[in-house]
């Protein structure tokens, strides 16, 4: 099981890494080229990486730099689903630390993101893990935000439609195969943790069973059966090559090793209720 002092020695070689990119002029990281949420770039998606893990750092003077970033890229005039995931595990874990007049701003980005993702669930067959798994996150999450149960309906049925589920093709690098298994592993976490109460578990825990059951199995293949603490120590090594390198998929990198270290995936788990997740401040 991660320890909190493993999952905060990780955090704190991203947060180093990403304060060296950090441009106070743009509120956001440079190595991309942010200019503007009227044209987002990866760049907009990782400096709200740099905001959620700062956050997680739970230290008072680093608060207000997260806050801008949030502040900045909320604008909107953000196209739907910019940084939706992010801003999911933000409302989440950090809503009551944040000003309220930025909290209303997120759930209204997260409004207009489920919104686009159920308009596109009507033009096309499915997205495929992670991809449909993140997408659902963000539909509980909105519908959680707006209590609406319609909306709550479509995501559940969604999770639990085999074709939404069907897993990756065999073909792609260790590093990509590794960072599909931890995105996939945190995001039914993620699903567990905020979304599946008392009155949700028994619609999610099918679609949990065939996770494990049927979709794990072959991500980890993928994966090279990365085991113990190797999946979190690659995909933290590889996140911290794309900052440095300002790589075209460094959002990617840096997410999957963020997303994994704050929802505790160190490695394939048998069951992922197994680790609890921090809980929501």
């Amino acid at each position: 099981m991660i320890t909190d002092e493993h999952r905060r020695n990780h955090l704190d070689r991203l947060v180093e890494a990403w304060d060296g990119i950090f441009d106070p002029e743009i509120v956001g990281l440079r190595h991309s080229g942010l200019k503007s949420p009227r044209n987002p770039s990866p760049a907009c998606e990782e400096s709200l990486h740099y905001a959620l893990a700062l956050l997680e750092m739970a230290e008072r003077s680093r608060q207000g730099r997260a806050e801008a970033i949030i502040n900045r890229l909320v604008d909107p005039s953000t196209p739907p689903g910019t940084g939706a995931l992010t801003l999911s595990l933000i409302w989440h874990r950090h809503r009551r630390r944040l000003p309220s007049a930025l909290t209303e701003k997120i759930a209204l980005n997260l409004e207009k993101s489920a919104t686009s993702i159920r308009y596109s669930d009507t033009n096309r067959k499915s997205a495929v893990p992670p991809e449909a798994i993140n997408e659902i996150f963000v539909l509980l999450s909105a519908a959680r935000i707006l209590d609406d149960a319609t909306l709550r309906t479509h995501a559940i049925n969604r999770l639990n439609t085999p074709a939404d589920n069907r897993p990756l093709p065999a073909r792609a690098s260790k590093d990509v195969a590794a960072r599909d298994l931890a995105v996939a592993l945190a995001g039914f976490r993620a699903i567990d943790t905020y979304i599946a109460g008392a009155d949700a578990a028994s619609l999610i825990e099918p679609a949990l069973l065939n996770f494990q059951n049927e979709i794990l199995p072959p991500l980890q293949l993928r994966a090279g059966q990365i085991r113990g603490t190797d999946l979190l120590a690659l995909l933290v090594d590889n996140a911290l090559r794309g900052i440095q390198s300002g790589s075209a998929d460094s959002a990617q990198r840096t997410f999957a090793a963020l997303y994994a270290c704050v929802m505790k995936i160190e490695s394939t788990p048998v069951r992922l209720a197994d680790e609890a997740a921090l809980p929501a401040r």
